[in-house]
């Protein structure tokens, strides 16, 4: 009952953030956006080292692995920012629902953890959800939904997120189960902000931030939402299957989508990515059930 509470408390702050990245992404510069709330993250995760110095734990053994999971970080976040610039909530973020068919795959080959027998349905569930929520533009012709998926730039790129996020969830269950949850909170963005911080450098030559106002002020606000959404992500993680986590989370989907309608009025083919954020968010309860 306890992962159920904070499963919930999960998916209202991912909704939260998910919100205000689009908000940001309005008028922000993706690369200098994402270099400031790493860095922002980065410095509340010290502070938190310095409070709770006994929590932190690095087994040598798993430094690879933070290496890596930096690296994947860098390339996922990048492209959900990108994905949210170019396309609206209702075409993109129903798209993540996809990521637990791809998390159950991984977590059973390498942890071990099997969904239930009404697996097949929900996974058929998510497809035909997906189907349903590029439909609005179809124009008669059946295959123009899937394509949609790839002919838009917007939503290629949370196609790939999904799948990112799906290794990404894998590893962070992986982190948490050989270390602690509290450590792998603050010492994961110590491992993203060197390649953020060589990739932006890559692309800005010179950069001022004063310049960057907007992102200063609302990375720094989605650093401290993130915070709070990792926290919660990582202990509930502790709790139950990571399939399950996941799952529950993808409950913020149907948050962002209606709430996207009235605050920024994504009114075009509201109705079919409605109805296909219900039955993706329905087949990922019934893929873990």
């Amino acid at each position: 009952m306890e992962w159920i509470i904070f499963g919930l408390l999960l998916a209202a702050a991912y909704s939260v953030a998910q919100l205000w990245a689009k908000k940001s992404m309005q008028k922000a510069d993706a690369l200098i956006f994402f270099l400031i709330y790493n860095s922002v993250f980065a410095i509340l995760s010290l502070i938190g080292m310095i409070i709770f110095w006994d929590k932190v734990s690095l087994p040598l053994a798993l430094i690879p692995l933070y290496i890596f999971s930096g690296i994947l970080i860098l390339i996922e976040e990048l492209l959900f920012l990108k994905s949210l610039k170019y396309a609206s909530v209702g075409e993109t973020i129903p798209l993540l629902s996809l990521t637990p068919l791809f998390t159950t795959l991984l977590a059973f080959y390498w942890l071990g953890e099997a969904p239930g027998q009404t697996g097949l349905i929900g996974i058929s569930a998510i497809v035909l959800g997906t189907y349903i929520l590029n439909a609005g533009d179809s124009g008669g012709n059946l295959l123009t939904p899937i394509m949609t998926i790839f002919r838009n730039r917007g939503s290629r790129y949370m196609f790939y997120v999904a799948l990112l996020y799906g290794l990404g969830s894998v590893i962070d269950k992986y982190m948490v189960t050989h270390t602690n949850f509290e450590s792998y909170l603050m010492l994961w963005s110590f491992f993203v902000l060197p390649f953020a911080a060589f990739y932006v450098r890559k692309h800005h030559q010179r950069i001022d931030f004063s310049k960057y106002k907007w992102e200063l002020r609302h990375g720094a606000i989605y650093a401290a939402i993130l915070v709070v959404v990792y926290a919660i992500h990582l202990y509930t993680l502790t709790l139950t299957y990571v399939a399950y986590v996941i799952a529950i989370k993808r409950l913020a989907i149907l948050f962002s989508v209606v709430v996207a309608f009235f605050l920024f009025r994504e009114r075009k083919n509201f109705v079919y990515h409605l109805a296909g954020t219900a039955l993706m968010v329905w087949g990922v309860f019934l893929l873990v059930s």
